[in-house]
């Protein structure tokens, strides 16, 4: 996954969390070329010898992702948006391992009958777990 979720200071800081991650599953179903480097990184790719700087930078994105969503979580929790008592840090990591396991799932489902096109609500579904009822 690369460092393209965009979270911004946002009205309400969940919506921003769940559309960050709709937008990279709305951009993988219209853009086969990112798509495909999806499918390549997550399935075909061993990062050994002259790859191991490559998984160096997916970690380090991967850190940059999770501090966007720990920030994220910091302003819902001052929103008072959250239901849960959890830190932000563990709300992060919690979205960031379930977005990248969605991620994974969504490359392996070519057909589509399992999480492919699920996606955005099993996204919607994260997201509201962790929503204050209103």
């Amino acid at each position: 996954m690369d460092d393209t979720l965009t979270i911004e200071n946002h009205a309400d800081a969940l919506d921003q969390i769940e559309k960050s991650m709709c937008d990279t599953i709305n951009e993988l179903n219209a853009n086969s070329e990112m798509r495909q480097t999806y499918e390549i990184m997550m399935m075909k790719c061993e990062y050994v010898e002259e790859f191991s700087t490559v998984l160096e930078q997916i970690l380090d994105n991967c850190s940059s992702i999770t501090g966007k969503f720990e920030s994220a979580y910091e302003r819902a929790k001052t929103q008072n948006l959250l239901s849960v008592t959890q830190t932000p840090r563990a709300l992060a990591l919690d979205t960031h391992l379930f977005f990248s396991g969605l991620l994974h799932m969504w490359v392996k489902d070519t057909d589509g009958t399992k999480f492919r096109y699920q996606a955005t609500d099993l996204i919607k579904l994260h997201i509201n777990l962790r929503r204050k009822p209103q």
